[in-house]
């Protein structure tokens, strides 16, 4: 999908899974690898005009930011 602004790249979420290393007492102490990555989704953010979509296949704008934005 391609932003109004013209903007291919979007900010937004994602659940991941990690293998880590924890110390004797059960503290995080660094990470040995990812197993697992989930869909990213919404809000998908515009990183060049701020628009925020909820769904990037339907391009729903949910709200605009007007810092930066050209249109």
């Amino acid at each position: 999908m391609r932003c109004e602004c013209g903007s291919e790249r979007f900010s937004a979420h994602q659940v991941c899974h990690h293998d880590i290393f924890v110390d004797g007492s059960g503290q995080y102490t660094g990470e040995q690898a990812v197993y697992y990555s989930g869909k990213p989704f919404g809000p998908f953010t515009c990183i060049k005009c701020g628009a925020i979509y909820e769904e990037l296949e339907t391009k729903e704008t949910v709200a605009r930011s007007n810092e930066g934005c050209s249109i």
